[in-house]
């Protein structure tokens, strides 16, 4: 966890499901970000006061914020690599070349068709919650 000045400008990625991620900022955002992230085809999301983009293409857009970023002193809260791992490799153990301790049957959870998303929790819980603590939900 980082410790930044709360007055600091910052620029928050979340991951919100398996295929798309959200931008968050806690000051106006400026017309050179709005047009990267239509560029990659992101939409306003009026009510969560957010921009919802496709995680393909998470990489261009961070990149390209990143360097616009470092000249104007404004912080960056990356999607950690654990987020992205968990979506990679979602049933833990379907690798047979790793033992499982603990006997669950993993393979069941592929079955179910059941896509958890952490919109799915009550919003009071949803915005109480630290980026690290959502990865772990």
């Amino acid at each position: 966890m980082v410790l930044r000045d709360q007055k600091a400008k910052l620029f928050t990625f979340e991951m919100i499901s398996i295929n798309r991620f959200a931008i968050a900022q806690n000051f106006f955002i400026p017309e050179e970000i709005v047009q990267i992230l239509k560029k990659y085809g992101g939409a306003y999301d009026f009510e969560q006061r957010e921009w919802i983009v496709s995680l393909t293409k998470y990489k261009e857009v961070a990149m390209e914020i990143s360097a616009y970023c470092r000249s104007k002193i404004i912080d960056l809260d990356p999607i950690t690599q654990m987020a992205f791992d968990v979506i990679e490799f979602r049933v833990p153990f379907s690798d047979e070349s790793k033992k499982n301790l603990v006997g669950y049957n993993y393979a069941n959870d592929l079955c179910a068709g059941f896509k958890p998303s952490l919109k799915d929790l009550p919003p009071s819980l949803f915005h109480s919650l630290y980026n690290f603590q959502k990865v772990g939900v």
